[in-house]
């Protein structure tokens, strides 16, 4: 098997994930899981250009189709470059066949890349003519987004770098600020995001059933960034303890939060926003209470009393750009608290109509006699086992 197959047809698991089917690596290395056939992942790896890059080229093409265990393999003795490997090479398979470099690689290489040598002509007019019309964003919108986003990223990062610098080069001529400058040199800006590698350790983490959740809310995501303006979710995730709840909800909340705040105005603007109903499930989250949260008291009755203007218009220069709500523990919100939930997302929102939430998906997370608190709109529930 060549390393491209394995990537694409198995993944690593992690030391919580547990499965019937796990396959246990040598050495204690740890555990594989074989990927369904419908969920076989997409191997993407970077390509030389084989005018200006050769060796490079051809060493990575057998590093990924070529099946081989140790690095010499690919280049044994009697061959001092990797293109005469390639070229007039010979492997022996287990079984005891012979065959030649070439042929085992263009076999690998054809499963993953169809019609390559048009591709590459492709790529080539491409960087010598340049693009007439950009459809990259119509054709793989998620790509796009990461590919802004990063982008983006590299800009504030650049920013932030040459203000830092601008700010240094002003204190020096503060007598005053002068001998703590190596002090504020150390500081770091905050970051409030998750970073991008805990991220994707968090999603890669998830079960099957986990993931199925979070591709749903994520593909909701996608269709509000790319303007379509999906319907609001209403989403109810139960389970026992143990099986993942608050592990999801964390997954959902940076990659909902990291999709949706390019349609924020402002970089503090919050669009994802994580709640609980007690303290100490706040706490574990590292979240606040939704009476906190949205200014509600703790003994509030029915009918519905809105809130103030002054806190009113407080709480919407915070919340103007919310899109989901997620909740845990949602067995200890009662259809009071709820219908309070309903009426500051209402407030917050200006929405005429009696939209549920004000038009903010909602996922709730709890017990899974809960579920009849969202009855008044149509709820997805997903059991955790």
């Amino acid at each position: 098997m060549c390393m491209a197959t394995f990537a694409s047809e198995y993944r690593v698991l992690s030391k919580n994930e547990k499965s019937n089917d796990m396959i246990e690596l040598k050495s204690g290395l740890g555990f594989i899981l074989r990927r369904t056939r419908s969920q076989f992942a997409v191997v993407r790896y970077m390509r030389f250009d084989l005018e200006k890059r050769e060796e490079d080229h051809f060493q990575s093409l057998m590093q990924l189709f070529l099946p081989y265990r140790a690095d010499s393999d690919l280049k044994p003795e009697g061959f001092e470059m990797f293109s005469q490997f390639y070229k007039g090479g010979e492997v022996t398979f287990s079984d005891g066949s012979v065959h030649s470099v070439k042929t085992v690689v263009d076999e690998n290489r054809a499963k993953f890349e169809v019609d390559c040598p048009d591709l590459e002509r492709a790529q080539e007019i491409v960087e010598q003519n340049g693009v007439d019309e950009d459809v990259w964003g119509e054709l793989c919108p998620e790509q796009e987004v990461e590919r802004l986003e990063c982008i983006e990223e590299m800009r504030q990062q650049q920013e932030g770098e040459k203000s830092d610098e601008q700010l240094m080069e002003a204190m020096e001529n503060v007598p005053d600020l002068a001998v703590d400058n190596k002090k504020l040199a150390h500081l770091e800006r905050p970051r409030k995001i998750m970073p991008r590698s805990e991220g994707l350790a968090l999603v890669r983490s998830l079960n099957e059933t986990q993931m199925a959740v979070f591709y749903k809310v994520r593909q909701w995501c996608l269709q509000k960034v790319m303007g379509r303006n999906p319907e609001p979710m209403h989403v109810f995730v139960t389970g026992g303890a143990g099986t993942g709840k608050s592990h999801l909800i964390r997954a959902i909340q940076y990659e909902a939060g990291r999709l949706l705040s390019t349609l924020c105005h402002q970089p503090d603007d919050i669009c994802v926003l994580l709640t609980a109903s007690t303290g100490i499930a706040a706490y574990s989250l590292n979240a606040a209470t939704i009476h906190h949260t949205l200014s509600i008291g703790t003994h509030s009755s029915l009918p519905y009393t809105p809130l103030g203007e002054d806190k009113l218009n407080s709480l919407r220069a915070k919340f103007s750009q919310l899109q989901i709500l997620i909740i845990d523990e949602i067995s200890m919100v009662d259809h009071n608290l709820l219908t309070y939930v309903h009426g500051r997302l209402r407030q917050l929102k200006h929405t005429g109509d009696f939209s549920p939430f004000g038009n903010v998906s909602v996922i709730a997370v709890g017990d899974f006699i809960s579920c009849l608190l969202l009855k008044g709109s149509p709820c997805i529930t997903v059991r955790l086992v």
